[in-house]
């Protein structure tokens, strides 16, 4: 015969989550009569759901003014508490319902990288937004997409590389094309930059694979001097006025404000560049025909129509 469970503390001494519902609501509308309206329920319920819980806590959460209330000091701890874990419940559920809904086909979950969501789609997904404003896009940005909970779907992932499952379709988007790029204002300021060893002399903003889980961002300045044959010692005392991030949108940002020469990734400093924002100090530049970019989602099942006004969208973009 099998051991009988105890009693689970923590779940049997917690106070009930109607109880907390009604706090919740009580607290967010200031008022008992309007916390009822708001949960479909008698203001009774509400009143009797929150004095049953400060007698469960031994403290008052309400000072009572009237028709209106206040939140006490343990009230207000309570009510941060509460918000945040109904709203982690809340987003949770929709995201559950979402991923098993077949009806909802007009919300699609994106998934890129923080240089690709910031740099690229934050310039391009008005033009998509413009053209299915019937789509809600939800855009997830996140180094390591192996880290993402279960619990959120993901109806696409932009990623450096493949996703490496069996059950995904990759499709090629484009591929590396790294440059030097600075600010106008910089050349304004240094002018004379003729030839790759020019640049050795001049303060470069790097970017280091630390905590960067995609292997193909691993290309550094060093990598670039390599390529080209000239003699650079990143760790040499002339380079004391170096920057060095793992951040590719704080690289971006020091070479907007003119700190340095940057390396540049054409699909993400384009659109800066057509801008007038950054420019080309020379025009040497390494094409990486092997190190593609893809968009990926599930084949287990067909693409939903905003998955693939989505993909159509992308394609459109690149090719």
């Amino acid at each position: 015969m099998k051991n009988m469970i105890g009693p689970d503390r923590t779940l049997v001494q917690m106070p009930s989550l109607t109880a907390l519902k009604a706090f919740s609501a009580a607290a967010k509308y200031s008022s008992f009569t309007r916390a009822a309206e708001a949960l479909c329920v008698s203001q009774a319920a509400i009143s009797r759901q929150v004095r049953d819980l400060e007698e469960n806590l031994n403290t008052q959460l309400f000072n009572r003014l009237g028709k209106a209330l206040e939140l006490t000091i343990d009230g207000e701890i309570l009510y941060k508490t509460v918000e945040y874990a109904f709203n982690s419940i809340s987003y949770t559920s929709n995201q559950i319902k979402s991923k098993n809904s077949k009806k909802n086909t007009n919300q699609l979950v994106i998934c890129t990288t923080p240089s690709f969501s910031t740099l690229w789609m934050a310039n391009n997904l008005p033009d998509f937004r413009s053209r299915h404003p019937d789509v809600d896009i939800c855009l997830i940005s996140i180094d390591d997409f192996n880290s993402i909970d279960e619990s959120v779907y993901v109806d696409a992932f932009i990623s450096p590389g493949m996703i490496n499952n069996p059950d995904f379709n990759n499709i090629a988007l484009f591929y590396d094309t790294i440059y030097p790029v600075c600010s106008p204002e910089y050349i304004e300021e240094h002018p004379g930059i003729n030839t790759l060893s020019d640049l050795c002399s001049h303060p470069l903003i790097h970017l280091n694979s630390i905590y960067r889980v995609h292997a193909m961002e691993e290309f550094d300045w060093s990598s670039w001097f390599k390529y080209f044959d000239v003699n650079f010692l990143q760790n040499d005392l002339g380079r004391a006025n170096d920057l060095t991030s793992n951040s590719y949108q704080f690289v971006i940002q020091m070479a907007l404000d003119s700190h340095g020469i940057a390396l540049g990734w054409k699909h993400l400093t384009e659109n800066l560049e057509s801008r007038g924002k950054l420019i080309r100090p020379l025009n040497n530049e390494i094409i990486f025909p092997e190190r593609k970019h893809y968009l990926s989602y599930s084949s287990k099942s067909l693409p939903s129509q905003a998955l693939k006004k989505f993909e159509d969208w992308v394609l459109d973009k690149f090719y």
